[in-house]
């Protein structure tokens, strides 16, 4: 039955809020032929599991009961009424999965896969909005529920709720009896879901994959693990379960009841794992609470090559495999996984990145039970870690060996300040130490120089001629061999499992850095002559693509060594970019195919916002971050939004003159994504505004002295001074706003894509802007010249393209080495995203293909079949 006008205004007035038509404008002219009234009789069925799927159904009154069935039995419902849709699960899978009952008597608005379609088109984000394919996901990695099936763990997916919780709040465990489950953060619980209430823990914290129960009348299951208080000791995000929907999915899996039975003793665990034996008992019971409980299905990965490392992984239960890949993408099987099993120490205490993949397979079956289909892993991540010891410093004080070993390596793990997370550094080289030697020699020899001329002076004057050569010459030798030493130690060459660079520097008058991502390296030569290949030196060539990235590593000891290291990375970064692509792949097949519900990335147990306390002293005199965060400022020269009352007085005139006076377009102006900004440095600053502030100051004086003294000229009455007093102090105040205004609005921009070089004058007179693509740039170099330069750490970055302009020259920016570390940095992401971009637009078209193929294999099937 086709909507009146009438019904159409009135659905219109109850759906206008849902996701279906948040983003689609013209859904309200097309709801007639877009959606049909269907009114269900009470206890009328709407359709069984099995069904052919044909709409979307949204509930205008009534309610409608969706059960999930297992053996014929109900196992999860959902209760649904006004205002909610349902259906949407069947559209996508190609069949319905559960029974739709309307209760009372129930209107329905049915709507079509057609229209779904128009809706999915018009907003892209709401395929996860109606079918939580992410939040199944999540509930794919709870060990709890690893017995349901994918298509199970879906329909869960659509009856659980999500809760986030806020440090400190407190549950509502009294009012809402349930299943918990912790997907990250930390819960301080009491009562039996402690299993530690003794031991000194009188709150025990519960973190991610763990679950406990609050107490109802009606609870059937885990009485051992009913929380009687539960207080959230960082930000986290929990599932819950309604009592009754608990009880029946629990009595539906034996294994789950088996599960709850008693709570997990993740202490006890640790204690039978050797890296964590010298601990003592009680300090193995607080690591334990920051420990993540977590199911990986079968083929799908616990940890893939080439990511950076931060956690220890045990094997609880069930089977890995660990495989690597070369640079070539062929797979190196590497060995096998079992209960008991734990790797990631490196990791754990380095955040070294990951050289294999390991995946989690189905274990061998034992005593006639079947092996679990997946793998059950504790998991310990460094950050959590670190938490924990800052939570109790006198538990995890030095002396700890843990502590030892991670404060050691922390110490150690960014020995260059350039260094990124999970970059590793494999040697950091000077040049030859003939290049110590040579010039240390000519110091030397000015000293020999000095005494020779010293004994051929005359003896009458020798003794004064030595004191004045002792105290003029001696300072200056030792000030010369100095400067030589520190110029050798500054210069330097490093290889990390990323890049390879180069470091000059000359004291405080000169720097710069340039560096190559190892990824990018093609070739790499050496040239040697004569007295090199005796004192065992050469000139290193590491080519790539572009040539201004060719680094030239200039005498430097052991070539042939060096060359064989740099190809060795080279050769670990490919492969590390082929284990990441490959997973990649897996995914989207798994995914696209529907072959498995692929589990998401794995964060920390207690989540990525959770921070440890810091002490008064830290929060004082924290350096803070040393990569400038996004700004949120609104560049000049950017349009800015209409006025107040022009929106206001646009909307009461008709729709189709409201995009002629204003620009929807302009409505917000927000700022570019990723967007850093700097300045010239204070400096130039000072040297632009110190005259007019000064003359400001000086009119200021000369007011409070007027003010105070009232002094008379001749022929000229002392009110008018005040006069002329107030014109000067217009005139400097304007000439102070206009130096400052300039300098301010003199910037350089760097986004997540473009570079932007903007130079505005005041009030809008005149503004250049210059931009250009990120993916243009070759090459960065950070340069400081002068003494003041390196006191004040001010200098030029010059930003080298591939087109024939001059580039990009950052003058006069203050910190320039942290600017050119952020720009290398999102040149790297930007290079990252395109590759992965290529890497999905070619595994589409694979992944197209094959869903071609099962298609027609599908329908072969279902011919044969007929």
């Amino acid at each position: 039955m086709r909507l009146t006008p009438a019904q159409s205004t009135q659905f219109w007035a109850q759906f206008n809020n849902s996701p279906l038509f948040a983003k689609w404008p013209t859904a309200r002219d097309n709801l007639y032929a877009m959606l049909e009234l269907m009114p269900i009789p009470p206890d009328g069925v709407i359709y069984e599991p099995g069904d052919p799927p044909s709409y979307l159904y949204l509930i205008g009154a009534g309610s409608v009961q969706l059960s999930l069935l297992h053996n014929g039995k109900p196992y999860l419902q959902q209760e649904l009424g006004p205002g909610d849709h349902f259906g949407q699960m069947g559209l996508f899978a190609n069949k319905y999965r559960s029974r739709a009952v309307a209760t009372p008597e129930t209107v329905l608005y049915r709507m079509s896969a057609a229209g779904l379609r128009t809706a999915l088109d018009q907003n892209p984000a709401l395929q996860e909005e109606l079918l939580h394919e992410k939040r199944a996901g999540r509930l794919r990695r709870i060990p709890l529920l690893h017995s349901m099936t994918d298509d199970q763990l879906r329909w869960l997916a659509q009856v659980i709720e999500e809760r986030t919780v806020a440090r400190g709040e407190k549950l509502p465990l009294g009012s809402d009896a349930g299943l918990w489950i912790v997907d990250y953060g930390q819960i301080k619980v009491t009562g039996p879901a402690n299993p530690h209430e003794e031991n000194e823990w009188p709150k025990w914290g519960i973190t991610a994959g763990n679950f406990f129960f609050s107490p109802g009348p009606d609870l059937q299951f885990g009485r051992k693990c009913i929380a009687e208080t539960a207080v959230a000791a960082a930000p986290g995000r929990l599932y819950y379960l309604p009592v009754r929907a608990a009880n029946r999915l629990i009595a539906t899996f034996p294994e789950m009841g088996n599960r709850v039975a008693e709570p997990l003793d993740i202490a006890q665990i640790l204690s039978t794992i050797p890296q964590f034996q010298l601990l003592t008992h009680q300090q193995q019971e607080h690591l334990a609470q920051y420990a993540g409980w977590e199911f990986v299905p079968a083929g799908q990965n616990v940890t893939t090559q080439g990511s950076v490392g931060h956690s220890f992984v045990y094997i609880f239960d069930g089977a890995a495999v660990v495989t690597a890949v070369d640079d070539r993408g062929r797979s190196r099987p590497r060995t096998y996984f079992k209960a008991g099993d734990a790797y990631g120490t490196t990791s754990l205490l380095a955040g070294q990145p990951r050289d294999a993949t390991v995946r989690a397979v189905r274990a061998q079956d034992k005593e006639r039970q079947p092996g679990l289909d997946g793998a059950e892993v504790i998991i310990l991540n460094r950050d959590d870690v670190q938490h924990a010891f800052a939570v109790d410093r006198q538990m995890w004080h030095r002396g700890v060996p843990l502590v030892n070993e991670m404060v050691v390596i922390k110490e150690d793990r960014r020995p260059l300040d350039w260094m990124d997370e999970g970059e590793v550094l494999r040697w950091r080289k000077n040049p030859h130490i003939l290049w110590l030697i040579l010039p240390g020699a000519l110091v030397v020899l000015a000293a020999v120089l000095l005494v020779i001329v010293w004994r051929a002076v005359p003896d009458a004057i020798k003794g004064t001629v030595g004191v004045a050569a002792l105290i003029c010459g001696g300072p200056l030798l030792v000030l010369a061999f100095l400067i030589v030493f520190l110029n050798y130690q500054d210069d330097y060459y490093a290889l990390t499992n990323r890049r390879v660079t180069r470091r000059d520097r000359q004291l405080m008058l000169y720097e710069a850095r340039a560096e190559a991502p190892l990824e990018m390296v093609q070739d790499v030569t050496i040239n040697t002559n004569f007295w090199g290949r005796l004192f065992g030196y050469g000139n290193v060539t590491v080519r790539t693509a572009s040539k201004d990235r060719w680094i030239v590593l200039n005498n430097i000891s052991q070539p042939e060594n060096v060359k064989a290291d740099i190809l060795q990375g080279r050769i670990e970064a490919q492969a590390a970019g082929y284990g990441k692509q490959n997973e990649i792949l897996r995914r989207n097949l798994m995914s696209n195919l529907q072959l498995a519900l692929p589990v998401p990335e794995r964060q920390r147990a207690l989540g990525d916002a959770a921070s440890p306390p810091q002490s008064m002293s830290r929060k004082l005199f924290s350096r803070g971050p040393q990569t400038p965060q996004p700004s949120q400022e609104k560049l000049p020269g950017a349009p800015r939004p209409p006025s107040r009352w022009l929106v206001w007085l646009n909307s009461k005139l008709p729709e189709q003159w409201r995009k002629v006076i204003i620009d929807p377009t302009k409505l917000q102006t927000r700022p570019l994504s990723g967007q850093v900004v700097w300045r010239k440095h204070w400096l130039n600053l000072a040297a632009r505004a110190g005259l007019p502030f000064f003359a400001f100051f000086l009119v200021i004086v000369l007011g409070v002295i007027l003010l105070f003294t009232r002094p008379s000229l001749p022929g000229f009455p002392t009110l008018g001074l005040f006069p002329l007093w107030f014109v000067a102090l217009i005139a400097s105040g304007i000439w102070l706003w206009w130096q400052y205004t300039d300098w301010h609005n003199d910037i350089y921009v760097l986004t997540d894509d473009k570079i932007i070089d903007i130079e505005q004058r005041p009030l809008g007179l005149d503004t250049k802007r210059r931009e250009g693509g990120l993916e243009r740039v070759q090459n960065v170099n950070a340069k400081q010249s002068g003494i003041l330069s390196n006191i004040f750490d001010y200098g030029d970055v010059i930003i080298s393209t591939a087109a024939g302009d001059e580039g990009y020259t950052f003058i006069m920016v203050a910190h320039p080495k942290k600017v050119q570390a952020t720009v290398f940095q999102k040149l790297d992401q930007l290079r990252r995203r395109q590759e992965e971009k290529h890497t999905l637009q070619r595994q589409r078209e694979m992944i197209e293909g094959l869903q071609v193929y099962h298609q027609i294999q599908a329908e072969q099937a279902s011919r044969d079949n007929y």
